[in-house]
């Protein structure tokens, strides 16, 4: 991670070619060959649409790569960085009392330590290891506090009578092993070869020369501290220095004797959605046998694999496995509409990389649907809802798949994939990248702020997508017509009119209005979740503070599971249950018996 402090936005672009600079050298440099920049992530601002950076990029044959508009997930690790940053620069100055136009030092400093913390996502190595291929143990000794107190050696002393040396508080790093940035006490800025670290007066000479001993898999900010009395700013005594006697003691004191092991909530539990085994040895058996051979005739018909035999996948190459997926498809009135089988594959089995790269595909947002509604009851217009039939099942794909199916006669059988499969890891992105090219074709463009929602402005008919449900509206049925005809020239769509069930949502129409319910997927989730009575309900507003409890609720997938559905709910068509299921989702992993009670 690098950071360039800038004086306006407009400044950024001249900043990011300093920055990408800097990267090809110091990459090229470490591992003793040319290295360049092939891609380049950034947010839709106005600052990276500038003739210079982009003929720049375009010189140097580097891509810039934009996300979606007010859609920060499709930016998220570049979203969650900066705020790291933001927090540790914030929680620096204050700390150390500096004033807030030392941002762009407390910025650089979190950069530098974060550059040398190990991450996960690396495997346990740390950023500075991976990328310019330093010690990571040699380079966390240059680490010191931000705002650290320390006294340094005056270079500048002018006469034999001068102090040698001054105090200060280290607010950088250089690219010197052992120097740093000072600030004096009368704001000077000054570098420092090896600052010594000023001694409090409540702290000995013996224990500050003592080094503290840490367990391997123990942290200090793993242990929990009592609350300071004092909330100012002035400086609290300095911690007791643990001994690594100490440090085991305290880890063993902190084991739980309690199973915190959950227990898993899948797929089964609601007649809805039975497994494979469920489906097979129940009464409506003969239906979802029915459902399997017609997802096997349509994965046929879509020419989406070719079987081939085991020899014939390359040495090496990993298989991905199949399973069903069974779901009783209901209409709005809660009748039975149909039952549906589909083949899937297990994508978690995938390697990214290897047989996948691109995951991410836009939808239109949840708002953007009941913003298409408010229009077409305003102005009159006509509105019509399509499912596209086998949607994944008709985008071609990149890398080559092998998969393993069992079919009815219990055989195996090995498939080479041409198209998505539902389940892959890049399905979702291969039809996305093919219904844009579909909705192109006839004059639609994506809208700016949803990028899930095409729009033309010559038709003036705007189509919102959500996977395979597509949802038009336009000033007269012909135009819809027009739209319909130039998409089902392409992929096979269940035309079904005026919309009455979309995403889980109930739709009735009425003079001027309509009316959106979730009564279907209240009734679901009652059904699924709400087995055996609760007792006493819990009334509405809750109190966040009267749920303090050391006692554990064990069923944590289930009351995870719950709350999502309640999230959905509240989002959707249920806004005034929205602050109370917020504070149920801060308890996700340790909620109590009475947040499971409450969420029922």
């Amino acid at each position: 991670m690098l950071t360039h402090a800038i004086p306006t936005k407009k400044d950024a672009g001249d900043a990011l070619i300093v920055i990408i600079n800097k990267l090809e050298k110091a990459v090229s440099s470490a591992h003793e060959r040319p290295v360049h920049l092939s891609q380049i992530q950034a947010d839709w601002g106005g600052e990276f649409h500038n003739s210079k950076l982009i003929a720049e990029l375009n010189q140097r044959g580097i891509t810039l790569k934009e996300t979606v508009p007010r859609h920060s997930e499709t930016n998220a690790i570049i979203e969650r960085a900066n705020r790291t940053i933001l927090e540790m620069s914030r929680t620096g100055l204050i700390a150390a009392g500096l004033p807030k136009g030392l941002w762009d030092k407390a910025s650089d400093s979190a950069a530098y330590t974060k550059n040398r913390l190990p991450h996960k996502a690396l495997g346990g190595k740390t950023p500075i290891e991976i990328i310019l291929a330093k010690d990571p143990v040699n380079e966390r000794k240059n680490l010191r506090p931000f705002g650290q107190r320390v006294t340094c050696y005056d270079y500048e002393v002018k006469d034999k009578l001068s102090a040698r040396s001054y105090e200060g508080r280290i607010i950088g790093y250089t690219a010197t092993f052992g120097t740093y940035w000072i600030r004096t006490a009368d704001g000077t800025i000054k570098l420092a070869k090896n600052p010594i670290p000023v001694m409090l007066d409540n702290e000995s000479e013996e224990s500050s020369s003592e080094e503290e001993i840490l367990p391997p898999e123990v942290s200090d900010w793993d242990q929990p501290e009592a609350p300071p009395e004092n909330l100012g700013l002035a400086a609290a005594p300095k911690k007791k220095r643990r001994t690594a006697e100490e440090w085991t003691n305290l880890v063993g004191s902190r084991k739980s004797t309690r199973d915190r092991k959950p227990k898993i909530f899948a797929v089964g539990t609601d007649p809805d959605h039975p497994t494979d085994q469920q489906a097979r040895m129940s009464p409506q058996a003969r239906e979802w046998a029915k459902a399997r051979i017609k997802e096997r005739e349509q994965l046929l018909r879509y020419q989406v694999f070719t079987k081939i035999q085991k020899s014939d996948i390359p040495e090496g190459t990993r298989i991905v496995d199949t399973k069903w997926v069974y779901l009783v498809k209901r209409k709005a009135n809660g009748t039975i509409e149909k039952y549906k089988a589909r083949k899937v594959g297990r994508g978690f089995t995938q390697e990214e990389g290897i047989n996948y790269d691109e995951t991410y595909a836009q939808m239109m947002r949840t708002e953007t649907l009941k913003i298409l509604l408010v229009i077409a009851l305003h102005r009159e217009w006509a509105i019509r809802q399509w499912d596209v039939v086998a949607a994944y099942l008709q985008a071609l794909l990149k890398h080559d798949i092998y998969i393993t199916d069992v079919n009815e006669e219990g055989e195996t059988e090995y498939w080479k994939l041409h198209k998505a499969l539902y389940g892959l890891k890049q399905a979702g992105h291969e039809w996305f990248i093919m219904l844009c090219d579909i909705m192109g074709t006839f004059g639609m463009h994506q809208c700016t702020g949803d990028e899930g929602t095409y729009v033309s402005t010559a038709n003036q008919t705007i189509i919102g997508t959500h996977v395979d449900d597509l949802i038009g509206i336009a000033p007269t049925e012909e135009h819809l017509d027009r739209a319909e005809r130039s998409v089902e020239g392409q992929v096979e769509l269940d035309k079904r009119g005026k919309p009455s069930k979309m995403l889980g949502i109930e739709l009735t129409w009425g003079k001027g209005q309509v009316i959106l319910t979730q009564t279907g997927l209240i009734d679901s989730m009652t059904r699924q979740f709400l087995t055996t009575p609760v007792g006493k309900r819990s009334s509405l507003p809750l109190d966040p503070h009267s749920y303090a409890s050391d006692e554990l609720h064990e069923e944590v997938a289930k009351y995870q599971s719950i709350v999502g559905g309640l999230l959905f709910i509240a989002r959707m068509t249920r806004p005034e249950i929205s602050i109370h299921v917020n504070l149920l989702g801060r308890r996700t992993k340790e909620h109590t018996p009475k947040h499971f009670a409450t969420a029922l």
